[in-house]
């Protein structure tokens, strides 16, 4: 299989449940936040004043497939919140990488989730 295929599959799931994450922050008008790191994601709620990690389908903690990595930088940590209202806190670009290949997934400031290059 060409290795481009299984990345662009991590980052079509990420994308996919960064949106649901988006639209669920909406929907309860409560904030959400997801965290990515080189071997997984994850993902919290906002609950009194502090960040709490959901487990719930389909917001459990992921790791990305075998041989995926997220390019993170020296913190090793990325993360971005949405409100209320779906708006995100930041605009965000993970990339993925697996042998050689790369795809990145974007977060702009209007809250829309991007997969491409």
């Amino acid at each position: 299989p060409e290795p481009r295929g299984r990345v662009i599959e991590d980052a079509d799931r990420f994308a996919s449940r960064v949106a649901a994450a988006r639209a669920e922050a909406v929907v309860t008008a409560r904030p959400i936040g997801v965290w990515v790191s080189a071997s997984g994601y994850g993902f919290q709620r906002r609950d009194g004043g502090q960040w709490v990690g959901l487990e719930d389908k389909p917001f459990v903690t992921a790791n990305w497939k075998g041989g995926t990595r997220a390019l993170v930088g020296k913190d090793g940590r990325q993360q971005i919140g949405f409100d209320g209202t779906g708006l995100p806190t930041d605009p965000m670009t993970v990339t993925l990488a697996r042998e050689g290949e790369r795809v990145s997934v974007t977060v702009d400031m209007a809250g829309k989730v991007l997969v491409g290059g």
